[in-house]
């Protein structure tokens, strides 16, 4: 994967295209406020004329109701950036993370589960829901990097009353946006003209027997309603990852004609549980070791694996896989969990290196967070925390994608001399390289034919907006 030149230009122009014309002129100012100082929107409109801040903040509500046209047009350029019509399998990522906001006022805001508080499991936070589907990137250099390539606010039903009833959204589950999301990728790789392979993987929160059954195309199974399109021709290879607890049965044995009883035809065996699959000495133990969750470790694991079924599924087989990590040094070893794979043909190892993928999200949510300042934006309107979220997370994939074709040591030259120059460029070292080379550049090569007086103010202007941000 290489970024092909990317440059801020170019993905301003893409964007634009779809916008209302009133909001085109101050977008990419907006974008270029979000790079360079990250934060609430009063810092990305710091250092331009009192006049022009108010104007540039009114076009954030028309940003935001054209947010799905928005969302399209980068899904599009995302997928011509990375040439992904070279790619034969495509891995996605589903899950939802809570952005805390702070004032009674802030339309759309309720309480959420907080799940990074450790020490406390039914800890909440008062803020939105953001659920997102990212892809999977393989980089020659970084391993696998997630990208978001589509997100949409969660909503809780008590909570729609405080949204204007103009932009009020219909309540939908958490499920329910999920599938319309996927649905959504389909239709932006079917209009870039490429059919892939897609392997989608999720966590326990989001096995759900209906979710289960759109996504690999079950009959009777409806599309979403405005949608309006059948959904049993998405296909999915899944890979995720049920409760310790989870009940599966044994498939059927196939019934003959001749011994065929009246009535329906068994659709589960026997129930296997983990603890059944663990003792059961007909499965053999085996070991491997892999580099688990992007860590340069070698990891040993112990697995099992048979192929059940389960209620989810309703009746269709699928690749139970049970493992465990085996820590040989300390003679440690731990809890056996619980991963599944639609694909009974995939090999047990495939299973958990693809399930350790799914880690990628949880580091693009805290980029996104401790980096980007999503969710720092301090807006009221429902329209505005779209528009700004999106702002941020389209910032975030364009630093990343530009980032892919440079020199390493360039992204790494702006870091403290304490820090640990061997591992791999964060985003941040990527953002900081990206403010002191492409936009630096970009405000002095382009007005290098073109002197007059108006064009002076013009670049004064500027410069003074950068400063300011530094």
């Amino acid at each position: 994967m290489n970024g092909h030149g990317v440059t801020l230009t170019s993905f301003i122009v893409t964007i634009c295209n779809v916008l209302y014309k009133p909001a085109r002129k101050y977008f990419g100012k907006l974008l270029f406020g979000a790079l360079m100082r990250p934060g609430t929107i009063s810092s990305w409109l710091r250092g331009h004329a009192e006049g022009l801040v108010k104007r540039m903040y009114e076009q954030l509500t028309r940003i935001g109701l054209k947010d799905e046209s928005l969302q399209n047009a980068y899904a599009l350029w995302l997928i011509e950036s990375l040439e992904l019509y070279k790619v034969a399998e495509i891995k996605l990522i589903v899950d939802d993370t809570p952005i805390k906001r702070y004032g009674k006022k802030v339309q759309g805001a309720g309480l959420h589960h907080n799940p990074t508080d450790k020490a406390n499991a039914n800890s909440c936070c008062y803020g939105h829901s953001l659920v997102m589907i990212s892809i999977v990137i393989e980089h020659s250099r970084w391993k696998s990097i997630s990208l978001p390539l589509r997100w949409r606010f969660y909503v809780r039903k008590e909570d729609l009353k405080s949204i204007s009833a103009k932009v009020r959204p219909s309540f939908q589950t958490k499920l329910e946006i999920a599938a319309e999301l996927f649905f959504g990728v389909k239709k932006a790789f079917e209009k870039a003209g490429i059919d892939p392979t897609i392997t989608l993987l999720h966590d326990r929160g989001y096995v759900s027997t209906e979710l289960w059954n759109k996504l690999c195309g079950k009959k009777g199974d409806e599309a979403p309603s405005d949608e309006g399109k059948e959904f049993s021709d998405v296909k999915f290879r899944i890979v995720t990852r049920f409760k310790k607890n989870s009940v599966f049965y044994e498939l059927p044995e196939e019934v003959s004609t001749e011994t065929k009883r009246r009535g329906r035809p068994r659709l589960y065996g026997e129930a296997r549980r983990v603890r059944d699959i663990v003792a059961d000495p007909s499965i053999p133990l085996q070991q491997a070791v892999f580099n688990l969750y992007g860590s340069e470790k070698k990891t040993c694991v112990e697995y099992k694996s048979q192929v059940l079924t389960s209620r989810i599924a309703k009746g269709s087989p699928i690749l139970v896989v049970v493992s465990r990590l085996v820590d040989k040094k300390k003679g440690k070893v731990g809890e056996w969990g619980v991963f599944v794979s639609s694909d009974t043909s995939t090999l047990a190892e495939e299973v958990i290196k693809r399930y350790a993928l799914r880690f990628g999200i949880e580091e693009l949510f805290k980029d996104l967070k401790q980096d980007c300042g999503l969710g720092l934006q301090q807006t009221r309107r429902y329209e505005r925390s779209q528009s700004s979220a999106s702002i941020v997370i389209a910032g975030y994939s364009l630093v990343e994608v530009w980032s892919f074709d440079q020199d390493e040591n360039e992204l790494k030259s702006l870091r403290n001399v304490w820090d640990d120059m061997e591992r791999r460029p964060s985003h941040r070292d990527k953002l900081c390289a990206m403010r002191k080379k492409q936009l630096w550049e970009l405000y002095f090569e382009q007005y290098t034919d073109r002197i007059n007086r108006d064009l002076l103010n013009e670049i004064y202007d500027n410069l003074v907006f950068y400063v300011s941000a530094i």
